[in-house]
């Protein structure tokens, strides 16, 4: 137990080096029950840790069952704390003004970050631009009702901005997320709106009403931070022409190739006009290098009228352990 306390000790050590703030969280904590029993017994543990040399037996024998009855809730404040802080660290601060400026959906003034971004002294600069992408899609979308977030927990707490980021980048979904300014049960109505749009457009995030009654600032800054590496995927990539005459059946097909080592499979959906459909709605690609690593989806029209008519295809990739992949 010792041994890997001191491995864990290092890794804390790793996360301060890359500007981690470990305070909240103790090394020992990280171990099972068992092994953290049988550390806080041990020799090292009283000498270095406890100072047991100036205490009798008895308070010393009190002290450890102590932090034996703590260990579970302190247990579970350590692991958020580490997760959270690798979180901050190796994916929050990758979000900076240039990756910000070339985010897809951004145009070239909205990209642009305010000075007072930089001298924060509640948020970092990456959190700062998470709250302005909420903010420019909302303007976006609501320029006459526009307003700022400056909280990552009050101001998202009524999914009003999240509503506003969702439809900027998927409209599709702008009738299931429509709501009233105002009432109570619109707004309640807007979050059970949003946690089945983000389960229908295969966002594997599990959120329940009781994250925005009860919004923790920390929980609602990684939703976002996840919507933000996410929903830019849902912009299209290409636009595909169907030109043909009426009642005459046009069909275009897509070739897929899966990068990775992996098995891939995609669920492809049709929005919009109906008149395009697919052959099939779920592809499936092996590993690089295998036999069937490559395949195509075809996609049917068959135009009812002579206006010009529109449709979004969406492919939502799911690896074989069922996490989410581009």
């Amino acid at each position: 137990s010792w041994t890997k306390f001191q491995k864990i000790v290092k890794f804390f050590n790793f996360l301060k080096s890359y500007g981690g703030l470990m305070d909240m969280a103790k090394p020992e904590y990280l171990l099972t029950l068992k092994e953290f029993t049988r550390l806080i017994h041990s020799d090292h543990y009283r000498k270095d840790i406890l100072g047991a040399d100036g205490k009798t037996k008895d308070e010393v024998k009190f002290r450890l069952s102590e932090l034996e009855d703590e260990f579970e809730q302190r247990s579970k404040q350590a692991w958020e704390t580490v997760l959270y802080q690798i979180i901050k660290v190796f994916i929050l601060q990758r979000i900076t003004p240039t990756t910000y400026a070339d985010l897809p959906g951004i145009s070239k003034k909205g990209g642009m970050i305010s000075e007072w971004m930089s001298n924060s002294n509640v948020y970092s600069l990456s959190e700062c631009i998470l709250l302005k992408w909420l903010a420019y899609h909302h303007k976006k979308l609501n320029p006459e009702s526009y307003r700022e977030p400056i909280r990552f927990d009050v101001d998202l707490m009524d999914g009003v901005f999240l509503r506003s980021v969702i439809i900027s980048h998927v409209p599709t979904l702008h009738e299931q997320l429509s709501f009233n300014e105002g009432p109570l049960d619109s707004k309640a109505r807007l979050i059970k709106n949003i946690i089945k749009a983000m389960k229908t457009i295969g966002l594997p995030l599990e959120l329940t009403e009781e994250d925005f009654a009860s919004p923790v600032a920390r929980d609602m800054m990684i939703i976002c931070l996840f919507l933000y590496q996410s929903l830019p995927n849902y912009l299209p990539k290409a636009t595909i022409d169907f030109e043909g005459r009426l009642a005459e059946s046009i069909t275009k097909t897509i070739e897929f190739s899966n990068p990775s080592r992996k098995l891939i499979t995609y669920y492809a959906r049709i929005e919009g006009c109906r008149d395009f459909t697919l052959e099939q709605d779920v592809v499936q690609l092996e590993g690089k290098g295998k036999k069937g690593s490559k395949t195509s989806l075809k996609i049917h029209m068959l135009p009812r009228f002579s206006r010009s008519q529109q449709a979004r295809l969406t492919l939502v990739g799911q690896g074989k352990d069922g996490t989410a992949v581009a």
